[in-house]
């Protein structure tokens, strides 16, 4: 979005790395590591502004929101180079100069998280049990398109990937509908004060009951 705006600048660069044609010359507001902080910190306000599944803090379900927002900047880095705080202190393991060993790490990620997703939540019908297993799936096969020939028109790229970007999350959301959380249970608070409260009842009930004498 911030390329078709003009306000971040990147370029076509055939043979770049072994992966990526695209080179993000000027990108300090959604690739770079401070700019990542912030976002994190604004995703975690606003998540724990917003209700949540019952059974779930809102600090847990922020702190999820935030880490995944802060996620971009560390998988990226790993595959490209990526400015800290300006275009001069640039951090990355350089990974996209091998095509096979960024699909591979990059898959793994991937499947990584699903298996996490899988062991929080739990299906609710056949679609819930195997459709983020299909998605997985066909978004590996989509990540070898991206592995492709190089493209021609920078335009087309922003324009495909941010359509893609809300394509791929409207189906993730769509799949997430089809499966519960199973979050561990709050502690409840109210059990203590209940107890104190029979407590004090059943002492009351006892200093008034009238002791038999002869």
């Amino acid at each position: 979005m911030l390329f078709l705006l003009g306000v971040e600048k990147a370029r076509i660069i055939p043979g770049l790395t072994a992966v990526r044609a695209v080179d993000l010359y000027y990108i300090p507001y959604s690739h770079r590591l401070a700019a990542s902080l912030l976002w994190a910190g604004a995703i975690y306000a606003l998540f724990r502004l917003l209700p949540t599944q019952a059974g779930l803090r809102k600090g847990t379900a922020a702190l999820m929101m935030a880490l995944a927002v802060l996620s971009h900047f560390v998988l990226d880095v790993v595959e490209s180079n990526l400015p800290l705080y300006d275009d001069a202190a640039r951090i990355g393991l350089g990974l996209g100069n091998n095509a096979v060993a960024a699909y591979i790490v990059e898959g793994l990620t991937l499947v990584a998280g699903l298996i996490l997703y899988f062991r929080s939540t739990s299906a609710t019908n056949l679609t819930g049990k195997y459709g983020m297993i299909v998605f997985v799936i066909l978004m590996l096969a989509f990540n070898l398109v991206v592995f492709g020939p190089p493209p021609t028109n920078l335009q087309f790229v922003a324009v495909s990937s941010l359509g893609s970007f809300l394509a791929m999350t409207g189906v993730a959301f769509w799949l997430d509908r089809k499966r519960t959380g199973s979050f561990p249970s709050r502690p409840s608070r109210a059990l203590p004060r209940k107890r104190r409260w029979r407590r004090r009842r059943d002492e009351e009930a006892r200093h008034s009951t009238p002791s038999s004498g002869g």
